[in-house]
């Protein structure tokens, strides 16, 4: 049932590109097990790729997924960081993945996957630079991008491609420069924060810098923030409900203008 901890990942898709083979780059893997590409029709839904990492975008997947079972979004791809690679280029050491366990990350990566195979869409976790990428890209066709938690520099070529942008939700204050940039809870950490808040903005060649169109009120874990693995685990779960109605709101916004 989707959305169910899974100890395994898709076992018999149609389609695979095994991971290192064809995929534009040493690492990732693509996995694709529609029969055929879905033409778009005048009246169609609101295409979305989703680019999600950690808990708290494997969160936001999870109601972008819900929007498209309830026909309110056409989820159309799903990018995550391949942390169970060790040639990806994501700078996990120096990102929130290096307070992870290990065998944490390979089951989210695993769920990430899992997601993907019970909605039949496809899945991808190498270079976002590559031309592979590009291609697939340009056959998803969608509106829009929605990035949170994502390991990799975007290109311009992929930012600018949805007619509708591309936007990017970080767990930090970005209006007032508070906890920018790859690891926005280790910052917490040294700051003694005892509250975030979540900001959704447009991605550009300037990371972080893009103009903000949401922002929630500020969201308070109940003690300082801490990257040891239980309480990190706890805070980001904290951030994950008003992320989600981050998420809906947006999205919902963006299909009605």
């Amino acid at each position: 049932m989707l959305f169910e901890d899974s100890e395994v990942s898709i076992t018999s898709p149609q389609s695979i590109i095994e991971p290192h083979k064809d995929v534009g780059c040493d690492w990732g893997r693509f996995i694709d097990s529609r029969q055929e590409l879905p033409c778009r029709q005048p009246d169609s839904r609101l295409r979305v790729v989703a680019f999600c990492s950690f808990d708290f975008g494997f969160g936001a997947l999870q109601e972008m997924a819900r929007m498209h079972q309830e026909l309110e979004i056409e989820l159309v791809g799903i990018v995550t960081d391949d942390i169970c690679d060790p040639k990806a280029r994501i700078s996990w050491k120096k990102r929130t993945w290096r307070f992870y366990p290990a065998e944490e990350r390979v089951k989210l990566f695993q769920r990430t996957q899992d997601v993907a195979g019970e909605l039949n869409i496809p899945f991808f976790s190498g270079s976002v630079k590559s031309t592979f990428f590009l291609t697939q890209l340009q056959a998803w066709n969608p509106d829009v991008i929605l990035m949170y938690g994502f390991g990799q520099i975007i290109p311009e070529k992929v930012f600018r491609y949805p007619q509708l942008g591309m936007y990017n939700i970080h767990p930090s204050d970005i209006a007032n420069k508070l906890y920018l940039g790859a690891d926005p809870f280790g910052d917490m950490e040294k700051d003694e924060a005892i509250s975030t808040v979540l900001t959704l903005h447009e991605v550009t060649k300037n990371v972080d810098g893009g103009a903000i169109r949401a922002c929630t009120k500020p969201i308070f874990f109940g003690q300082k923030v801490s990257t040891k693995w239980g309480d990190l685990k706890n805070e980001m779960a904290a951030i994950v409900p008003d992320g989600n109605k981050m998420v809906r709101r947006f999205l919902t916004r963006l299909r009605e203008e």
